[in-house]
């Protein structure tokens, strides 16, 4: 039965969270002055509003209580019984910090430049890069939300960005003669290309061809670097950083390669990609060893 009552509340405090109504009775509260409602705690002598997160971790812990006899919060700690105002300094805590976040400035703000679909977004530093089907690929300065360079030279669509860490990106510069601080960004394209991008100057660096489409590509941060591009017809390649040549291929799947991610597997450094096939709707895994 103890356990029955617990995933009851459980399911009611998963209901509160995204209740409108909840929220709105709080919102109420706030403009109307005290008034007892769904969701606030009355003290003898003032109303206070209680976040849902603080709710649930006062009933999990009073539950605990009554369930089992111990004092404990559910990990297993033993502590001493709450007492109302400790539970009122954590409101009063929860409340300043969301006031500071409440006063704090957000802005949405809007890039308008491409002329067709997004396909792909990036951030580095303080520098937003997007690519899209308009075969472009765009540097955005967020803190002036200003479009800084237009990036050129893809004759397709552009599928996919990565930025490799800026160690990779100081190793490259030094063999392009260029700064040390550049930033480099890699995109794939319908065109069958990789591009590498130099920021700084939007300079293409280095074009690579794939001889199919670029679907998805990723960027390993391991050794020397290794550039792994996905195609639309499901071929895996892996690319030298240092020498923009193809070490591997594998004819891995039999649609497109939708995403690639990088992982470890116990001494063999491995890329690890998962695709979901268009007929079929399935997630397949599989794994493409890296010559190191």
């Amino acid at each position: 039965d103890g356990e029955v009552r617990k995933l009851q509340n459980k399911l009611r405090q998963i209901e509160n969270l995204g209740d409108p109504n909840f929220q709105l009775a709080e919102l109420l509260l706030q403009h109307s002055g005290p008034q007892q409602t769904h969701g606030i705690e009355v003290t003898e002598q003032r109303v206070v509003a209680c976040h849902p997160v603080l709710k649930i971790a006062r009933e999990e812990r009073r539950e605990n209580e009554r369930s089992d006899g111990s004092q404990t919060d559910g990990r297993g700690e033993t502590h001493l019984p709450v007492s109302p105002s400790v539970e009122v300094q954590e409101d009063a805590e929860f409340k300043s910090r969301q006031q500071t976040w409440e006063k704090a400035k957000f802005r949405l703000r809007t890039l308008e430049g491409h002329s067709d679909i997004i396909t792909c977004v990036v951030a580095v530093d303080n520098l937003v890069i997007s690519g899209s089907r308009d075969t472009t690929v765009k540097v955005w300065h967020v803190p002036t939300a200003t479009e800084q360079r237009n990036l050129g030279g893809h004759s397709g669509g552009v599928t996919c960005l990565s930025a490799p860490p800026p160690e990779y990106c100081r190793r490259l510069a030094r063999a392009f003669d260029l700064t040390d601080r550049e930033r480099i960004v890699l995109s794939g394209s319908t065109d069958c290309c990789v591009r590498i991008w130099a920021l700084s100057s939007g300079q293409c660096v280095k074009s690579i061809y794939t001889f199919n489409a670029v679907s998805s590509l990723c960027f390993i941060a391991e050794g020397e670097g290794f550039i792994v591009t996905g195609s639309d017809a499901g071929k895996l390649q892996v690319w030298s950083w240092r020498s923009q040549e193809n070490c591997q291929s594998v004819n891995a799947h039999l649609d497109a390669v939708t995403t690639l991610q990088v992982g470890e597997c116990h001494g063999n450094r491995t890329v690890l990609q998962h695709v979901f096939q268009k007929k079929k709707g399935l997630c397949l895994r599989s794994k493409l060893k890296c010559c190191m």
